[in-house]
C-alpha cells in the first residue's frame, strides 16, 4: 500500500490525450514545440474521425445484415456475433468521436464524472466482452466440432428454461463485466485522483491492485484461452477432415441442441483469424498500461508509441466487422441478397447456374407424372 502523506499513485492511461499531458508536464522544454504537438493533434483528429465513421457505419451494417434473415437470427453463432457488434458500437459512439472532441477543444468539457463512465465503457468493460465474446465464439465453435450437445443438466431443464440458457450465454460476458468489472473499477480508484480533477482535467488513475487485476481479467487471461483454442480448434478440425475428408465435414450439420441449432459447420478460419487479430491489436495497450514500457523511450518517441498504440487498439472493432462480414459464409451470402435487392446499383450479379437449373428437373418430373 502506498503510504497516505506521500502518495505514490499507478496512473491508468485511458486517451492518447490525457498521456500526452502527462509527458508533458514531465518535460515543458519540448511541450512549447508546436509543430510536433499540431502532427500529433492532427494525427488523432484525422484517424479518429475516420475511425468513429467506419466503425459505425460497418458495425450497423452487420446489424442490420445478421436482423435481416430469420435464418440468419435463429443461428445461436450469431447471437454471440450481435453481441461483439454492440461492444464494438460503444468504441464508435463513446470513444473515438471524445478523443476527437478533446483534441479539437484542448480541454475536457463534459465532466470529470462522465470521464469515468466513458473510460469505464471504452476500456474495461467494452475490451472485456470483446475479448471474452471472441473466447466464446471460439468456444462455441469447437462446440460445433465436436459435436457436443451441451450440458447434460441443461438438457433435462423444462423448455422455457432451455430455451433461456444461450441468451444467458451470450450475455455472460455483459453480466460479469456488471458484476465484476464494475465494483473492481470503482473500488480501485486511487482516493488521490480527487485532488488532481479540474473542471477541463481528469485524470483516471487506479491502485497497483485494481490495474493489475482488471488487466488480467481484461486481457491476459482470455488472450491465454484464445491461444489455446486456437490450437485446439486446428488440432480437432484436421482430425476431423483426416476421419471424414472436407467435404463430408463441410456437408456436416448439427442437430438442433443448445450449442447448434441446425448450424452447419464452416472451416476453421474466421475463428482463427479472429482469435489472433483481437490478440495482437489489443496487446500493445494492456501491456503498456501493466509495464509503462514508454517510460523507457525518449519522450517525443513515447508519445508517437503511444498514440500508435491507442488507434490500432480502436481500430480493432473495424477490422472485427469486415472479417464477419467476408468470411462468415452465409452472411457474405445474405450481404450479396441484399446488394442485389437494391435497385440502381452496379456490378450485379447474375442468379447462381445450380438456382437457374433446378427447375428443369422439377418440370420433367411433373411431365413424367402426367
Amino acid at each position: 500500500m502506498s503510504n497516505p502523506g506521500k502518495p505514490t499513485p499507478a496512473v491508468t492511461t485511458t486517451t492518447a490525450s490525457s498521456a500526452m499531458n502527462v509527458a508533458a508536464s514531465t518535460a515543458p522544454t519540448w511541450r512549447r514545440e508546436n509543430t510536433f504537438w499540431n502532427s500529433i493533434y492532427l494525427s488523432i483528429k484525422v484517424a479518429g474521425c475516420l475511425e468513429a465513421i467506419f466503425i459505425l457505419a460497418t458495425n450497423v451494417f452487420l446489424f442490420a445484415v445478421l436482423l435481416s434473415s430469420p435464418k440468419l437470427r435463429g443461428n445461436m453463432r450469431n447471437h454471440l456475433v450481435l453481441s461483439l457488434v454492440v461492444a464494438n458500437l460503444i468504441v464508435g459512439v463513446f470513444s473515438s468521436p471524445f478523443e476527437v472532441d478533446y483534441t479539437v477543444r484542448r480541454d475536457w468539457v463534459h465532466g470529470c464524472y462522465f470521464h469515468v463512465v466513458r473510460s469505464l465503457l471504452t476500456v474495461f468493460v467494452q475490451n472485456f466482452v470483446s475479448m471474452w465474446g471472441v473466447v466464446l465464439l471460439a468456444l462455441h465453435y469447437l462446440c460445433r466440432l465436436l459435436q457436443y450437445d451441451g450440458p447434460a443438466f441443461l438438457l433435462r431443464l423444462p423448455t422455457t428454461l432451455r430455451r433461456m440458457a444461450p441468451g444467458v450465454y451470450v450475455a455472460l460476458p455483459w453480466l460479469v463485466a456488471l458484476l465484476l468489472v464494475v465494483p473492481l473499477l470503482f473500488g480501485g480508484l486511487h482516493h488521490y485522483m480527487w485532488v488532481l480533477w479540474t473542471d477541463t482535467k481528469c485524470p483516471m488513475m487506479l491502485s497497483r491492485w485494481a490495474k493489475y487485476t482488471l488487466n488480467v481479467l481484461t486481457y491476459f487471461l482470455p488472450a491465454v484461452l484464445l491461444i489455446v483454442l486456437f490450437v485446439v480448434i486446428l488440432f480437432v478440425y484436421r482430425r476431423r477432415v483426416t476421419h471424414f475428408g472436407a467435404n463430408a465435414l463441410k456437408k456436416m450439420e448439427m442437430g438442433a441442441n443448445l450449442v447448434g441449432e441446425g448450424e452447419a459447420v464452416e472451416g476453421p478460419a474466421v475463428h482463427v483469424v479472429l482469435a489472433l487479430l483481437t490478440v495482437i491489436f489489443m496487446g500493445p495497450e494492456h501491456m503498456f498500461y501493466v509495464g509503462r514500457f514508454y517510460t523507457l523511450f525518449p519522450m517525443k518517441h513515447a508519445v508517437i508509441l503511444r498514440v500508435s498504440v491507442m488507434l490500432l487498439s480502436e481500430s480493432l472493432p473495424l477490422v472485427m466487422a469486415l472479417v464477419l462480414l467476408f468470411m462468415l459464409a452465409d452472411v457474405r451470402t445474405r450481404v450479396v441478397e441484399l446488394y442485389c435487392i437494391i435497385p440502381g446499383l452496379p456490378f450485379k450479379r447474375s442468379p447462381p447456374q445450380s438456382s437457374q437449373t433446378t427447375v428443369a428437373p422439377v418440370a420433367f418430373r411433373d411431365l413424367n407424372d402426367d
